[in-house]
């Protein structure tokens, strides 16, 4: 009786194990699939990254641009825009290059400019008046930095 109990519930488990490796060999290709969709998004992350880093370094110049057009008083006038990165450990740097009727509308154009949120270490460089055929003007340089730009620091390890 005990045997045939046993007997029974043998042949009752190796059904339901054959039912299971039933089932798993249908799930081959879906796991096959899902391995090759894993190996598809870790060839593209990089791209993605690319992009995303692009699209946000578009946005920031847009608004430095914007703020720039919105916030240079009158009687100054930017005449040239530079931006430089040569040394991947130093962030990005900006060189704004312009004229103005007199130092207080440059002095004021600076204040705005260190007031734009991208920016950073705003600071006029140098001024130096020129003699223009409608009277005198002020040649001036401003140097600032663009936050976000900076890399990363190594983290130190603790012993």
């Amino acid at each position: 009786m005990i045997y045939a109990m046993l007997f029974a519930r043998v042949v009752l488990e190796s059904g339901t194990l054959n039912r299971t490796e039933d089932g798993l060999t249908r799930l081959k290709p879906s796991l096959a699939q899902i391995d090759s969709n894993k190996k598809a998004e870790a060839d593209l992350t990089p791209r993605l990254q690319s992009l995303q880093d692009a699209q946000a370094m578009t946005d920031r110049w847009t608004r430095i641009l914007n703020h720039l057009s919105v916030q240079t008083p009158p009687g100054v006038w930017i005449t040239s825009l530079r931006s430089t990165a040569v040394d991947v450990t130093q962030p990005v740097a900006v060189v704004i290059v312009g004229a103005g009727t007199d130092q207080a509308a440059i002095s004021e154009f600076t204040l705005r400019t260190q007031n734009q949120p991208d920016l950073d270490n705003v600071e006029l460089k140098y001024t130096e008046e020129q003699k223009a055929p409608t009277g005198i003007s002020y040649q001036f340089e401003i140097d600032a930095t663009i936050k976000g730009t900076e890399p990363p620091k190594a983290v130190a390890m603790k012993p």
